[in-house]
């Protein structure tokens, strides 16, 4: 699934950008803030939160992705 997500985000991107500049300086601020959360998310996902508890709150995730899309 993160496969998914980060090419899913680089097309998402790309369209932004073929349509219009992004502007790099509110973009390396989010940038960084993705980082940081990865390695946060990667570290509490490998040593501190049950892997049962990452399946229910993936589920959870995916249920609200699936309302929004819906509506």
């Amino acid at each position: 699934s993160s496969a998914f997500i980060v090419l899913n985000s680089l097309a998402g991107l790309a369209a932004r950008w073929s349509r219009s500049p992004v502007d790099l300086a509110t973009l390396a601020p989010l940038a960084a803030v993705v980082v940081v959360g990865a390695a946060v998310g990667s570290f509490a996902g490998a040593r501190k939160i049950p892997p049962r508890a990452l399946q229910v709150l993936l589920g959870v995730v995916l249920l609200v992705a699936a309302g929004k899309a819906l509506l």
